[in-house]
């Protein structure tokens, strides 16, 4: 892959990135920082497409009206908006063109995922090699396994309706991937495609993000915020690890499902979405609705179209296809030739029983590129998990103990307490302000959260007792 990417924003860490990220893939980066240079840079070089900021660091809000940012924002791959953006800019944004949108603050992998969905819709890829097979009706998943033909058709079909469908499957069988494609078939293809982890946020923040809030809902929360539901009215919701959700949320959640509508957190206002929501699990949730842990009539809500994606080791009459576009995939991102397979590395990959599916398969091919500096890939560039020689000497000769183990241990662990500390040293000065506090500290507002998670910390012990009291009404 080649060709120059424009970066459009003020914001330093953003800047640094992006850069690293799309250089190391082949691009040439340009970086500009207001809206005037980026278009004086789009006429003196040849730019592919944009990356733009909007908001304190980028382009500001009001500026969205002017010819020149219209033509940027028609430009741009990804647009990154501040939390604090209006609702009325954001439809602006997707109304001018723009494939992908993010909202900060955002956790660095979810900015790559982002980037990497923008860049597939606005940069198509060269037509692939006739050795790939690819779904006549989803183009970009690559199989020839009947049953999972049969799903894809089934799940084509759907696409062109508005009905809510749930995707099942073991982890990294690529249950995220069929979601774009049922986005990118329907009617609501042009409009916003958001991705929610439900797992990785706790119920209050899931509530927040979901719905939005109100200013004052609790304490940091200086200005009303939308939430995704607001910002993707029209397009799609896709909503991963849609059971590990509360029974609390399950109920709110049924409410949209059902009617259309929610409440921001303290708010009672009501407020109506046309949101078109895609779900998927690695759970049985028929398992769960029998346990009590998952709500019956959200359950079958939800499951009006089931697609249950098999794992690649029912599927193994895929691999070879799938190995052919990870070498070409591996190599465009390392900017270097793409190596053969040896005969004897393609047994190994088709005896492997792959526990970590499709995602496992592209990081051993990812590593075998890596390792591999003759042009051709062979079994010693591959993962000691699929060599079952290795697999029994490692059983029957453990390696030799580490006797600078307790030192580690006792370096980590001091690491660990000092992290901790520092957290909680800036929490305490911005009296429980997480979002004050990731900024304080340069992490991105998910990442603080993960530690504060890791590290059980809670941000309201530093809040004033008023204000949590009331933040703790609010959300009863």
């Amino acid at each position: 892959m080649s060709g120059t990417i424009l970066l459009v924003t003020q914001d330093r860490e953003i800047q640094n990135l992006l850069f690293r990220t799309l250089t190391h893939r082949g691009y040439r980066v340009l970086i500009a920082e207001t809206a005037t240079s980026a278009m004086e840079q789009i006429q003196r070089h040849p730019i592919i497409t944009t990356i733009t900021e909007i908001g304190p660091r980028g382009i500001s809000n009001h500026d969205c009206a002017n010819r020149i940012v219209r033509e940027l924002l028609r430009m741009s791959a990804l647009v990154i908006a501040a939390e604090e953006t209006p609702v009325k800019v954001l439809s602006e944004v997707i109304e001018h063109g723009a494939s992908q949108l993010i909202i900060k603050p955002f956790a660095e992998h979810e900015l790559i995922r982002c980037l990497d969905r923008a860049l597939s819709e606005r940069l198509p890829p060269s037509s692939p090699p006739l050795s790939w097979r690819q779904s006549p009706s989803m183009p970009t998943i690559i199989t020839q396994n009947p049953a999972f033909q049969s799903i894809l058709t089934m799940a084509a079909k759907a696409a062109r309706t508005d009905t809510t469908i749930l995707i099942t499957g073991e982890t990294g069988t690529g249950k995220e991937l069929l979601a774009q494609e049922i986005h990118r078939l329907s009617r609501r293809a042009s409009r916003p495609f958001v991705v929610v982890n439900c797992a990785a946020l706790s119920e209050t923040l899931l509530e927040s993000e979901l719905f939005g809030h109100a200013r004052g809902a609790f304490t940091g929360a200086d200005q009303a915020k939308p939430g995704f539901f607001e910002i993707a009215n029209g397009g799609t919701i896709f909503l991963d690890e849609i059971g590990d959700v509360s029974p609390t949320f399950q109920l709110k959640l049924l409410r949209v499902l059902q009617q259309g509508e929610y409440n921001r957190v303290g708010d009672t206002r009501v407020y109506h979405t046309d949101v078109r929501v895609l779900a998927a699990t690695n759970q049985n949730l028929s398992d769960a609705v029998r346990a009590g842990r998952f709500r019956a009539d959200l359950y079958y809500r939800l499951n009006v179209v089931h697609l249950h994606l098999p794992p690649l080791r029912e599927r193994k009459d895929d691999i070879p296809a799938l190995v052919h576009f990870f070498l070409q995939k591996c190599s465009q991102r390392l900017n270097r030739p793409a190596p053969r397979l040896s005969p004897e590395a393609l047994q190994l990959l088709e005896r492997h029983d792959w526990p970590g599916n499709v995602r496992e398969l592209q990081n051993a091919i990812e590593r075998a590129v890596i390792m591999c500096d003759d042009g051709e890939v062979c079994p010693e560039h591959l993962p000691d998990e699929l060599h079952p020689s290795r697999q029994l000497m490692r059983e029957a000769f453990p390696s030799t103990p580490d006797f600078n183990a307790p030192f580690k241990v006792a370096k980590e662990r001091f690491l660990g307490d000092f992290e901790r500390q520092y957290i909680l040293h800036h929490l305490s000065l911005h009296r429980g302000n997480v979002a004050q506090t990731a900024r304080a500290t340069g992490m991105f507002e998910g990442h603080l959260y993960q530690k504060m998670k890791r590290y059980h910390i809670n941000p309201d012990q530093f809040r004033p007792r008023r204000a949590s009291a009331h933040r703790a009404a609010k959300l009863a």
